[in-house]
């Protein structure tokens, strides 16, 4: 007795080789979720660095003050596209005499940068600068 020649897959081998793209799918999803939130955290400070060379932009010399405020265009579209990464508690803080961001990122961790040059987790609203805690 002859077999017959059998053509394609059974489909027992389609649901196993389905299953098995599945799994190895859900695996590298849940690698990659930290890895966004580290890339959105990294546009984020981008985006903060912009700012910062923004409010240089601003100083004026004669008046020895920063002229750039959150409502500046600039500002205002980079503060957006900071809350539009998962930025959370954006404050620009401009005494005039010096000036300082700070924002909660995707990983809850605070950062702040000011004019001096200062970094922190936390800012001083009167002073216009970094603290850390």
């Amino acid at each position: 007795m002859k077999r017959k020649k059998r053509d394609g897959f059974t489909l027992i081998e389609m649901v196993i080789v389905i299953a098995i793209i599945g799994l190895i799918s859900a695996v590298i999803l849940v690698a990659l979720g930290p890895s966004k939130s580290k890339a959105k955290d990294t546009r984020i400070v981008s985006d903060m660095q912009q700012i910062l060379n923004y409010m240089e932009t601003t100083f004026s010399p004669s008046t020895q003050q920063y002229n750039g405020t959150s409502t500046d265009a600039t500002n205002s579209r980079l503060i957006q596209d900071i809350a539009n990464q998962g930025g959370k508690n954006v404050a620009l803080i401009n005494t005039g005499a010096t000036y300082a961001i700070q924002v909660t990122l995707n990983t809850k961790q605070n950062l702040c940068y000011d004019s001096n040059g200062g970094t922190g987790n936390s800012v001083d609203s009167k002073a216009g600068k970094c603290l850390k805690k």
